[in-house]
């Protein structure tokens, strides 16, 4: 016997969740937009943005913007355009599959991925001066006149 749970949730989302692993229904057939304070779910709203935020893949972001084109509350132009920004980073960037590792080595992963990008982002930078801070600008304002940045 099918339990009422699965027979509410659509054929075509179960096979989703087959394919991703994941059902972005799930997260998106709600309504997000604001109605004021007492009406809105902000936790879901920064749930959603933080879940598409943490997309990997141009295939997931596509399946993602498939369904919120498919229900009821879509297409809604902030979700689209929050989707449509994280393909362009992956596209720019590359995509990433997160590996299915325990917390630790997660941990040890992401480390490994921020090292990178800093390294690429100090070969790629020139010699740039270091941001002065306020109390810095100030010293040097006072002591040269203010002809040095």
């Amino acid at each position: 016997m099918v339990s009422p749970a699965r027979d509410e949730t659509p054929q075509w989302q179960r096979r989703l969740k087959g394919k991703l692993n994941e059902n972005p229904a799930r997260f998106l057939d709600h309504d997000l937009v604001e109605h004021g304070s007492a009406h809105t779910d902000h936790t879901l709203q920064r749930l959603v943005t933080a879940r598409i935020r943490g997309i990997g893949t141009i295939e997931v972001v596509n399946a993602w913007i498939a369904v919120e084109r498919k229900i009821d509350y879509g297409p809604r132009e902030g979700v689209i355009s929050l989707l449509e920004e994280r393909k362009a980073f992956l596209e720019e960037h590359g995509e990433f599959e997160p590996p299915n590792r325990p917390p630790e080595q997660l941990r040890e992963w992401a480390s490994e991925r921020a090292e990178t990008a800093r390294r690429r982002n100090n070969d790629c930078e020139e010699d740039v001066e270091k941001p002065l801070s306020a109390s810095e600008k100030i010293h040097r304002l006072r002591s040269d006149g203010g002809d040095s940045q």
